[in-house]
């Protein structure tokens, strides 16, 4: 999604290369269409008219394609643009870079002296959870900085900052948190607290899915108390049974995650661990009969 380290500098050494092409085809283009034009009666049908044609539409070729990449670039920047929280000039902008830890990679920048780290909570089944904050719920008087990569050479060219904008937002974990509606943020020594208070499920609201439209708080809300305790030994592997998506809304509406279910008569399995190759190798845990017994009935 962003452009760091090596590949930066490969994307600035292809910005250096598209520009090239657009300049020298420009100049071939213009060569040709004078070169043409001045000697459209002289060299009438000779070969050297041909190669002159021949020349201005190849020319032509190298200026139109990195126009057309110009383009769509640019679109892509406006539809990524789209998908986090409004943009507001804080009149500050910090640069983010990123460090790795054992979960992978996440994004840190510093501001007013504080440190603030990515928050990646992970689900039971390692699946990350999502920023979900509301769009329309973060608002100018809420904006702190702005934050983004630094800037290469294809920014500058399409006129392009790549930054966004963090607000400050209410968090039950009771530590201060900064997000763009998908990235969240704390300060560098509450990321153990923060993380581990958005790993557990107590801490989520739970909306059943009934169709591929809905996500989140959308679906329908049902009570899902006790799955933070099932037994992740009891592993049942590709178990049948009618798939069903649940979603989990932590309570501050910060974090969103899902939990895949499999339901077959009064048995309920919980996803847990995927294999690419094979489905029959996909691992479940089944649900106590008491906690299934309850969940079931709201799955209709």
């Amino acid at each position: 999604m962003f452009f760091t380290g090596a590949g930066s500098i490969g994307l600035i050494i292809f910005s250096i290369f598209v520009l090239i092409v657009f300049i020298v085809g420009l100049g071939i283009t213009i060569a040709g269409v004078l070169t043409l034009a001045l000697t459209r009666t002289k060299w009438k049908g000779t070969k050297k008219k041909k190669v002159f044609i021949a020349m201005t539409v190849i020319g032509a070729v190298m200026v139109i394609i990195p126009t057309i990449l110009f383009f769509i670039v640019r679109a892509n920047n406006t539809a990524v643009e789209d998908m986090y929280a409004p943009y507001f000039d804080t009149g500050e902008r910090v640069t983010y870079h990123t460090e790795k830890d054992d979960a992978g990679n996440y994004f840190t920048f510093q501001y007013k002296g504080t440190d603030y780290d990515e928050i990646v909570p992970l689900n039971f089944d390692g699946e990350e959870f999502e920023g979900y904050y509301p769009d329309n719920k973060l608002t100018e008087e809420q904006a702190v900085v702005n934050f983004g990569p630094k800037r290469n050479l294809w920014d500058i060219l399409l006129n392009e900052d790549g930054a966004y904008t963090a607000f400050k937002v209410k968090s039950n974990s009771g530590k201060e948190l900064l997000t763009n509606g998908y990235f969240v943020f704390c300060a560098k020594k509450d990321r153990d607290t923060v993380t581990k208070y958005y790993e557990d499920l107590s801490n989520y609201d739970y909306y059943y899915e009934k169709n591929d439209e809905q996500m989140g708080d959308e679906g329908t809300r049902i009570k899902f108390d006790g799955i933070e305790r099932m037994d992740k030994t009891k592993i049942v592997k590709n178990p049948k049974g009618k798939e069903k998506n649940i979603d989990l809304v932590s309570k501050d509406h910060i974090f969103l995650g899902s939990i895949y279910l499999r339901v077959h008569r009064q048995k309920a399995y919980v996803f847990l661990e995927g294999d690419d190759e094979d489905e029959s190798k996909d691992k479940y845990v089944e649900l106590p009969d008491s906690l299934a017994k309850k969940i079931i009935p709201q799955l209709k």
